[in-house]
């Protein structure tokens, strides 16, 4: 079995950015949220051994019908690899658990392009750390964080969570599964990388990760914008939340929460998050709600009560 690299973390973290920069390596091809993997493992009894036609086509099926990211299905998102080439691949590697065949498909299709080994970017394997170490013997799992503050402001403009505090919550389940599942395995295949770092210094950030992954460094993996969103799946090209990635590293995205948030949106995020933003070593300011501020949220939630209460007096009176 190939050595896979598994990329996760919470959403707008800068997951697509590491991808991007891990597929330009010459020998390491990175596939974007195909998000199978964990799932159909309920599928196994089906699936068998892969050694009959039967057992085969149900799991190309079931991959053909799975849906993943920004509407594709998970079979389209394995590069230039058609039905009848998967078939052939799966014919071929069996007899083969479940793993071995998931393996066997996106090493050939890394094989398309001169590439000897996979990855796969998905920030919802935050939930899944242990399953896929454990699953994937050799693989590595890269856990790219990012201060929360800019996260929730991300999700919060782009309407995935409906106040700056739930996406801060948003934020901390997410990077708090990764971590636990992080310290359940074995520390030399559990990575953490910093945005902040990695738009800071992409260089020496790359190296580093790149010598822990066991991937050779090279210089163009810093140079993403070269190829941009031509990299990207063509489910993921033209949306908004990816046009960053056709420009160059910008430093200056790091912690953007000092100029676009407001004090009492700066103070949300941190008491939901303070504890792991601590512990994590990212600054907390002790930013406290303004006092009017808190009396207009008090005011409105009073309103939406009074409004709530009069509703039920009203049907409670009038047939």
């Amino acid at each position: 079995m190939n050595s896979p690299v598994f990329v996760t973390g919470c959403d707008r973290s800068g997951t697509s950015l590491l991808t991007l920069m891990l597929d330009r390596s010459s020998s390491l091809k990175m596939f974007f949220e195909v998000g199978f993997v964990p799932h159909l493992t309920s599928c196994e009894s089906e699936y068998g051994n892969f050694s009959e036609t039967r057992q085969r086509w149900f799991f190309i099926r079931d991959l053909q019908r799975r849906e993943s990211t920004s509407g594709a299905v998970a079979f389209d998102k394995i590069d230039g690899v058609s039905e009848n080439e998967a078939e052939k691949i799966l014919r071929e590697a069996a007899p083969v658990g479940y793993a071995g065949a998931v393996d066997a498909l996106f090493s050939a299709a890394a094989e398309k392009e001169e590439k000897s080994r996979w990855g796969e970017k998905m920030p919802e394997y935050v939930f899944h750390v242990e399953w896929l170490a454990s699953a994937f013997p050799g693989s590595q799992i890269v856990h790219i964080i990012r201060d929360p503050r800019d996260v929730a402001a991300s999700i919060h403009r782009a309407g995935w969570r409906p106040s700056i505090s739930a996406a801060a919550s948003f934020w901390k389940e997410r990077v708090s599964a990764a971590r636990s599942g992080g310290r359940a395995i074995a520390e030399d295949r559990y990575h953490e990388i910093r945005y902040e770092s990695l738009v800071g210094d992409p260089a020496n950030e790359l190296r580093r990760l790149a010598h822990r992954i066991d991937v050779q460094f090279e210089s163009e993996m810093t140079s993403t914008h070269q190829s941009g969103m031509d990299a990207m799946p063509e489910a993921h090209q033209g949306l908004d939340h990816f046009s960053l990635l056709e420009r160059p590293i910008d430093p200056s995205r790091a912690y953007a929460w000092r100029r676009e948030l407001s004090r009492s949106e700066i103070a949300d995020v941190e008491s939901v998050a303070a504890p792991l933003m601590r512990e994590l070593g990212y600054e907390v300011t002790g930013t406290s709600v303004p006092l009017w501020v808190q009396g207009a949220r008090r005011a409105k939630a009073a309103g939406g009560a009074l409004f709530r209460k009069t509703q039920e007096n009203l049907r409670s009176v009038i047939p």
